[in-house]
């Protein structure tokens, strides 16, 4: 069925319509939002200790809601905000047994995530990713975790120097109101 002219009361909501244009207005728009890289020279992560995340690289932050000096993601809106965390873990003994990341919502742990590593690993992905509820003032932050075998520390190493090389990041944006 072709539209030349939409008036409310010719639609017909049980039918199916094709559109061939361009529709503008529809959903929502998914900012604010940031990106943020860990880029030094190496974070150790010590044994059994939670340590935050060292994330002062802003690659984006549209809407201004992430401060690199004390790390954190504050939305201004209240609604649902998408939230990602990806680090490399090294040892160079080779004895990770546990990685963990958690998010922190004003101060407070919402969960962790952890995963068990081979026993002959240096090195080792892990990601985290939450949907959280928030008012426009609260505020989130990364934080990780490890333990080995020989109680040594763990590294986050750097994004080998480069400054599109952002295998340590955490991210977040808005999933709506």
């Amino acid at each position: 069925m072709a539209i030349t002219k939409i008036q409310s009361e010719s639609l017909n909501l049980a039918d199916t319509y094709d559109f061939t244009g361009t529709v503008t207005g529809a959903g929502e728009k998914n900012s604010p939002c940031f990106f943020s890289s860990y880029t030094g020279t190496g974070v150790e992560i010590s044994h059994a200790t939670w340590t935050k995340g060292e994330f002062t690289t802003e690659v984006f932050d549209e809407g201004s809601v992430y401060d690199t000096s004390n790390k954190r993601y504050t939305p201004g809106f209240v609604g649902k905000s998408f939230i990602s965390m990806g680090l490399w873990f090294y040892d160079a003994s080779a004895n990770i047994d546990v990685v963990q990341i958690a998010f922190y919502k004003n101060g407070t742990s919402l969960g962790t995530f952890e995963t068990t590593f081979p026993t002959d690993v240096q090195r080792h992905w892990m990601t985290g990713n939450i949907i959280v509820d928030h008012n426009a003032t609260d505020y989130f932050e990364g934080y990780i975790r490890g333990e080995t075998s020989n109680g040594g520390n763990l590294e986050v190493p750097a994004s080998s120097g480069s400054s599109t090389n952002w295998r340590n990041y955490f991210q977040g944006f808005k999933v709506f109101t």
